[in-house]
């Protein structure tokens, strides 16, 4: 079996890394007239594409994650 805690890490680390330059883009795009509201949808919307990925790639990540 292997070691997938360092991948997981890394994933994880990816996601974190996701959010934090979605608040820098949120304020960005505050001046090129997109709302903090549509930054937030695409968000959700990235964050939800990682998690399938993560479970696609990790099934077992689905039974520790409940």
């Amino acid at each position: 079996m292997r070691d997938d805690g360092g991948e997981l890490g890394r994933i994880i680390g990816q996601g974190q890394q996701a959010a934090r330059d979605v608040e820098v883009a949120a304020r960005q795009c505050e001046g090129l007239g997109i709302s903090k509201e549509r930054v937030r949808q695409i968000e959700a919307r990235a964050m939800e594409k990682l998690k399938v990925a993560l479970v696609k790639q990790n099934p077992e990540f689905l039974a520790t994650a409940a």
